[in-house]
């Protein structure tokens, strides 16, 4: 599936104050990005059985082309005085004469294989998965032509282990993996390197419930979801991106889908 994102962006940031405290200094931003991406992805099913054990087989490959424009000025903007502000005057672009600008391509290739087995020994039900993902990430300045590249791999996995009650209760626990590349690099004052891959970790534990009867469906689940190498904004040099430290999320989820009447669904989440 094909996707294509533009960004024009233009802005004014306070960069201090006068000694008095009353004027305040401004700098321009100036940004623009374009990007065109690619995904595609192929899957095939199989269902047999082994004696007792009921099996639905899936394998794929999954492919992504990621090709983008990233270009940042920064300027100097007009000053405010805080006390008796002049709004509406002229701010030059960013473009004509920056301080501080860079003009970076950016192109990322994926390529993933898959295989996951659900296996149904009776009312258990046990999923078991794993992907293999190869990733080549480039980086061109405009400015000077200085190319930097890096490859990237990681084998990722997922299981999980459900029990299927006769009244529709289905208590389950899962555990997986993640790994996501990311294109882009660092402010050119940080060295402009470029992003690692973001990697997680994810423990779930939660309960399905499934009305015998009745076009409905009810879970909850508590999860544990931890992240490297995540993307933030960068606390010194506006408009680039940094990666710092570990992210953990925890908490509580819970969704319900019903059928009401002919024609009416309810989807509460």
């Amino acid at each position: 599936m094909p996707d294509n994102n533009n960004v024009n962006y233009n802005t004014m940031y306070g960069t201090g104050l006068s000694a008095e405290q009353t004027t305040l200094s401004r700098g321009t931003l100036t940004q623009r990005e374009g990007s065109d991406t690619i995904n595609l992805d192929t899957t095939v099913t199989a269902r047999f059985a082994t004696g007792p054990i009921a099996h639905t087989v899936l394998f794929g490959a999954e492919q992504r082309f990621y090709s983008g424009n990233y270009q940042t000025y920064f300027g100097r903007g007009p000053s405010l005085n805080l006390f008796s502000p002049n709004y509406g005057g002229y701010v030059a672009d960013a473009r004509i004469a920056p301080t501080f600008s860079t003009n970076r391509d950016d192109q990322l290739t994926q390529y993933g294989i898959y295989a996951q087995d659900q296996l149904r020994p009776g009312n258990w039900l046990l999923t078991v998965g794993g992907r293999q993902d190869w990733a080549s990430s480039k980086a061109t300045n405009q400015f000077n032509g200085v190319r930097t590249s890096q490859d990237d791999d990681a084998f990722t996995g997922r299981a999980a282990l459900m029990y299927l009650f006769d009244n529709g209760l289905a208590p389950y626990v899962s555990y997986s993996t993640s790994f996501d590349p990311v294109a882009g690099g660092t402010a050119p004052q940080r060295g402009g390197g470029q992003f690692q891959p973001t990697e997680g970790e994810q423990y779930e534990l939660g309960l399905k419930f499934q009305p015998r009867g009745m076009n409905s469906f009810v879970t909850a689940s508590l999860f544990n979801l931890t992240q490297t190498n995540v993307s933030t904004r960068d606390p010194l040099y506006t408009g680039f991106s940094v990666q710092t430290g570990e992210i953990r999320v925890r908490g509580l989820e819970l969704e319900a889908t019903a059928s009401l009447a002919e024609g009416l669904n309810l989807i509460a989440a």
